[in-house]
């Protein structure tokens, strides 16, 4: 017999979080946010979906869709968590260290843009690459 997993959210199973159909439709959970306001969402990792696509249900029915969620009760308001699939483990951060981790990434991306590649001498132009090519 299973051992029966210690409820580690605050809110009861009662409580209305806001998913997507496909959820609903059996694809796997793999991206949650516990929100500024507390909410709870429990999306499929699309970064972009039609509104149509948003149900509010209770916390109950995506945790039977889904037990390894309950792993993440305890997850602080403000911070999210991920996994590449079903059974992958779960990551988390915290909106204020994704802030952070974007603008540094953003920061040295732009400084990769400014900074000049040197090709080698010798190196054929696009040009004399696309006239040698036609020329085959």
């Amino acid at each position: 017999m299973k051992a029966q997993q210690p409820w580690l959210f605050s809110e009861p199973l009662e409580t209305t979080v806001l998913t997507l159909r496909s959820i609903l439709q059996g694809q796997p959970i793999t991206f949650i946010e516990h929100d500024e306001e507390g909410g709870w969402h429990f999306f499929d990792g699309r970064q972009f979906f039609d509104g149509s696509e948003l149900k509010l249900v209770p916390l109950k029915k995506v945790i039977e869709l889904d037990q390894r969620i309950t792993e993440l009760g305890d997850l602080p308001i403000g911070w999210r968590a991920w996994r590449d699939a079903a059974d992958s483990p779960w990551e988390r951060e915290s909106v204020k260290t994704k802030d952070r981790t974007r603008a540094k990434t953003a920061a040295l991306l732009a400084k990769m843009q400014r900074k000049r590649i040197e090709v080698p001498p010798g190196t054929p132009s696009i040009v004399e690459m696309l006239r040698e090519d036609r020329a085959r």
